[in-house]
């Protein structure tokens, strides 16, 4: 026989006399995405200028046993045409129609990869040691390229910090005694 079932966090043994479980409460239901007609941005994930490329929104709403709406929440993504990222837009799928590039720049919010944030911070740590520190807070930069947060900023901070031991370790070992 079984001995359990495991039901969110509670565990319920067909085995007891009484079932102590609470009824399970959906908090969240998703539909499925609309894709918009295609528009033209400057892609801050491979920097090509004036792409065609695909918005699509899904829209969540957040309800109490499919019955007791709490909020609705947009999420607003469009997908490069030429390195197919996802990127983030802070506006309705409805207000991109009219936009060009320029004026949908402001809107997008690329979100580094886990490979940028840990270059980023390999980069930082790294960054004392003459040359090495220089050449991986190089590679930091080219991984988080067109990202916008703490990433970018770890990054200019590595590099001016690279470059500044590098040049000082340089200038040591040159000058004579």
């Amino acid at each position: 026989m079984l001995a359990g079932y495991r039901l969110g966090s509670r565990r319920l043994d067909y085995d007891a006399p009484f079932l102590w479980s609470s009824p399970m409460i959906t908090f969240h239901q998703q539909n499925e995405p609309d894709v918009g007609e295609p528009v033209l941005i400057n892609c801050p994930a491979c920097g090509a200028k004036d792409i065609a490329s695909v918005p699509s929104e899904s829209v969540d709403y957040v309800k109490i046993a499919y019955l007791i709406p709490i909020t609705k929440l947009r999420a607003t993504t469009i997908r490069c045409g030429q390195c197919n990222a996802d990127i983030a837009c802070i506006a309705p799928m409805a207000e991109l129609a009219g936009l060009d590039a320029a004026g949908i720049d402001p809107l997008l919010r690329f979100h580094p990869t886990p490979a940028a944030r840990n270059w980023s911070l390999l980069g930082l740590v790294t960054s004392v040691i003459p040359i090495l520190g220089l050449i991986i807070a190089s590679i930091a930069i080219y991984h988080s390229r067109g990202t916008r947060g703490w990433p970018a900023s770890v990054n200019m901070l590595s590099i001016i910090l690279a470059v500044t031991v590098t040049v000082c370790g340089v200038l040591l070992m040159v000058m004579p005694g």
